[in-house]
């Protein structure tokens, strides 16, 4: 099991700034990012607005388990908080990567410390929020998959692994 959590996405900018999607969210430890990022299914990203990519969008290549792949990331699109009523802390901006191959949302490294987020077993899905005693643990929830089959005209190249 994987720790995923309940999460609410505001659209920060654009025509669809204020947008909201509630939904829920894998938190990788193995997504690492400089900065509060995620990474955003074509689904989603249509739900709130951000896709087909907004001219803010940039390509930058990614590389992940199996090779390399070039993605469009919008920077500061989004405002995301724990959708869990003992969630206190105020909503964190974070850089959205549009994933048009993959249907789950994944928070970066640092988006999960930005959040709060305290993994305390990561085999039993078990979570609590920084500052809370161990015993506040709270349990995984169920896989939330957005469609997100690419179309012709997506910006989507992938390469063979570096040797």
């Amino acid at each position: 099991m994987a720790v995923r959590i309940p999460i609410r996405l505001e659209a920060g900018l654009g025509a669809s700034r204020g947008s909201y999607l509630e939904t829920v969210a894998l938190v990788s430890t193995g997504y690492e990012a400089r900065a509060a990022d995620c990474s955003l299914p074509r689904g989603a990203a249509e739900r709130l607005g951000l896709w087909p990519a907004p001219p803010e969008a940039e390509e930058r290549m990614v590389r992940g388990y199996g090779g390399e792949v070039t993605l469009m990331k919008v920077a500061a699109a989004l405002r995301i908080r724990i959708a869990d009523p003992a969630a206190t802390g105020g909503p964190v901006t974070a850089g959205a990567f549009l994933a048009t191959g993959e249907r789950e949302l994944l928070l970066s490294d640092s988006l999960t410390g930005a959040l709060g987020i305290v993994i305390l077993d990561a085999g039993q899905g078990i979570w609590r929020l920084r500052g809370e005693p161990d015993s506040a643990g709270r349990p995984s929830r169920a896989a939330e998959l957005h469609p997100n089959a690419p179309r012709a005209g997506d910006r989507l190249r992938t390469s063979q692994p570096k040797a």
